[in-house]
């Protein structure tokens, strides 16, 4: 029996069963655009995450006291005190070329009729650039390390999500309000657009002086943190290496490049979540074309008698049945690969920037081309193999019982 002749028959014997056909063909449709999608989205997560985290310096270290955020904890330890004396246990470190503490906390900032929650974190603003080299200014300047009113505003401070002008301008006088102080500020620079980063909000933050930062939360001396920029990334190891003899092992210390792997562990968690999600909605598929191929086989007794009467074998009977399965796959797969482009794109592309929606949707979903093609091959390899034992019974029918077969 010719290839066309099988491809011709599988054709006529879907074409026959249009609507089951179909739906069977939508099912596996589902079930590969659910396991690209997500594929997609998954790579696109991490690539962005990956490539937001490298605006910080890859040679920047984050030390932090006692954290109890569950994917950076320690077991045990004590809380450690960030202050001065800090500063100068720290002072002296080979391969530093700055130590840079701050203090953080969250501020209503109101001017004239608008008003906003944010982060303000106090440091030294003349230092940012050695932190976060990405760093521009769309207007304005750094204010120096003396200025105690000068401010400087992260670009959805200035410019909230959804609006078309700023709320905040340059050189406007905006009243800080913590929880019991409050200090009235000038806008010395605005922050160009920068995006998602491990250890600031950039764009929803605003950076005063380290002495107003103490003064309105009341830290008494006390750091939230302090960066360490090294000379080089090769030297982070050392350096952390030293931090923690002078320090002690409580001490939590990050760096981009740790936050990376951490958030890269979770989102390959995510994704078998995730895909296994997609494989379950395969698994449907599959077991529907096993039942449309089984019911196929039933309707059809009576003419697999005939082509059995006019020479077709066992083997032709079988590779005419896994065809309609393989024809239902490549079809379903194929689709799928589309609905999956679509989904993903869709799914993770907003209009909008920033806030929740910049994490989550505000960038594009990655398809690697070896995953795609990997997906699409398994679910045609899946698609056959849910026809073998419909096709096998097919085979294995008595061409005389299956004449006397009444449809």
């Amino acid at each position: 029996m010719l290839p066309s002749d099988i491809i011709y028959f599988s054709f006529e014997a879907l074409k026959s069963r249009k609507l089951r056909s179909f739906l069977t063909t939508i099912m596996v449709v589902v079930g590969v655009g659910l396991l690209i999608a997500l594929n997609g989205m998954g790579a696109g997560m991490l690539f962005y995450m990956e490539h937001e985290f490298t605006k910080l310096g890859n040679n920047v270290l984050l030390l932090m006291a006692h954290t109890t955020i569950p994917m950076f904890s320690n077991s045990g330890g004590k809380a450690i005190s960030l202050d001065k004396n800090t500063l100068i246990r720290l002072h002296g470190i080979p391969h530093v070329i700055a130590i840079i503490p701050y203090y953080t906390g969250q501020v209503q900032i109101v001017s004239g009729s608008y008003s906003t929650y944010v982060m303000a974190i106090g440091i030294s603003r003349s230092k940012l650039k050695l932190m976060i080299p990405s760093m521009r200014l769309e207007e304005g300047i750094y204010p120096v390390d003396y200025d105690h009113i000068g401010v400087l505003i992260g670009y959805y401070v200035a410019k909230p999500p959804g609006k078309s002008y700023r709320e905040i301008d340059l050189n406007q006088v905006i009243t800080v309000y913590s929880r019991n102080n409050k200090k009235t500020l000038v806008v010395k620079g605005i922050i160009s657009y920068i995006g998602a980063n491990p250890f600031v909000q950039v764009d929803n933050s605003i950076f005063i002086s380290p002495e107003v930062a103490n003064n309105i939360f009341e830290k008494n001396g006390k750091y939230d943190g302090v960066y360490i920029v090294t000379e080089k990334p090769e030297y982070n190891k050392y350096v952390i290496k030293e931090i923690k003899r002078r320090m002690g092992e409580d001490i939590m210390i990050f760096s981009s490049e740790t936050i990376t792997e951490v958030v890269g562990n979770i989102m390959t968690a995510v994704n078998i979540f995730l895909g296994g999600i997609g494989i379950v909605s395969l698994i449907v598929a599959s077991i529907g074309i096993m039942a449309t191929m089984y019911t196929s086989v039933l309707e059809r007794t009576r003419e697999i008698g005939i082509l059995k009467s006019i020479g077709f074998k066992d083997k032709d009977v079988l590779i005419l049945f896994l065809n309609e399965a393989f024809l239902i796959g490549i079809i379903g797969s194929s689709g799928g690969v589309i609905l999956g482009f679509l989904i993903g794109y869709f799914g993770l592309t907003s209009p909008f920037r920033g806030s929740i929606l910049e994490v989550i949707w505000g960038f594009e979903p990655v398809y690697y081309p070896e995953n795609v093609i990997s997906i699409w091959l398994f679910s045609i390899i899946i698609s056959i193999v849910s026809g073998m034992y419909p096709a096998y019974k097919a085979s294995k029918m008595d061409p005389v019982v299956s004449l006397k077969h009444i449809e």
